[in-house]
């Protein structure tokens, strides 16, 4: 099948960030649905599947009129091993990356014979939100009212209810790093269960969010001159920062 004409039918079930071609060059974005497709249509889901597409990658993009939909400071020009690496376990990459990575997948799945159309299985899945005025003291106390309330180690229930593989998206979200809305919704509906106080609410304001971060820093070293924000990010994540969406 040929690639879509537009690429906001790329994204998953019609979910369209607002601002997505602002921060269309920024790691905000995951390919979804990729290795199990893979898997279906016979393939190993590698990296290494993916290589041989790209020599085809480029004249197929020429094809597309997706450069001109979304002009980029670079990332058109090519796709490298990395990229299709951080896709395959389902990291962060810029819009054009991700793109590139489903071009590649239906290049190679084509290719293979198997009936797959690519473009209904392969998504990108925008990581664009977080919860506001969730700092790492709110966060502390949010898993002690977890162990209260459920007499459980707080981050084996958060990895069990948000059907996460490790603690790095804890890592990410007390740093300030944007999740897709579906995660942010789920983890800020367990915060206001075990704590009704709080306030903060999920939001796709990134402006926002950096300016929060950047006045918690600035209130944090006029106490002690150092960065406790960021200490606390690295401390909770005892394993790593890979962040899984679904």
């Amino acid at each position: 099948m040929p690639p879509p004409a537009s690429l906001t039918a790329l994204f998953e079930n019609g979910s369209i960030p607002d601002d997505w071609e602002t921060v269309s060059d920024s790691e905000r974005f995951y390919v979804g649905g990729l290795r199990a497709t893979l898997r279906n249509a016979g393939l190993r889901a590698k990296v290494e599947t993916l290589i041989p597409a790209l020599p085809d990658l480029l004249p197929q993009l020429e094809q597309t009129k997706w450069t001109q939909q979304l002009p980029s400071n670079g990332q058109w020009a090519e796709l490298k091993k990395n990229p299709i690496d951080r896709a395959c376990r389902k990291r962060l990459l810029s819009f054009p990356k991700a793109a590139l990575v489903i071009l590649a997948a239906d290049i190679v799945v084509t290719k293979s014979g198997a009936p797959l159309n690519v473009y209904d299985h392969v998504c990108i899945v925008p990581a664009t939100s977080y919860i506001s005025d969730l700092t790492f003291e709110i966060f502390e106390e949010f898993k002690g009212a977890i162990r209260d309330k459920y007499n459980q180690n707080p981050i084996r229930l958060l990895k069990r209810r948000l059907a996460q593989q490790n603690d790095g998206v804890f890592h990410d979200i007390v740093r300030g790093k944007t999740v897709t809305e579906r995660l942010a919704s789920e983890l800020h509906a367990i915060i206001v269960d075990v704590m009704p106080q709080f306030g903060g609410v999920v939001s796709d304001d990134f402006e926002a969010r950096i300016k929060s971060i950047k006045d918690l820093r600035d209130q944090d070293r006029s106490k002690s001159g150092k960065k406790s924000e960021i200490r606390y990010a690295r401390k909770i994540s005892s394993s790593s920062n890979e962040v899984f969406w679904g």
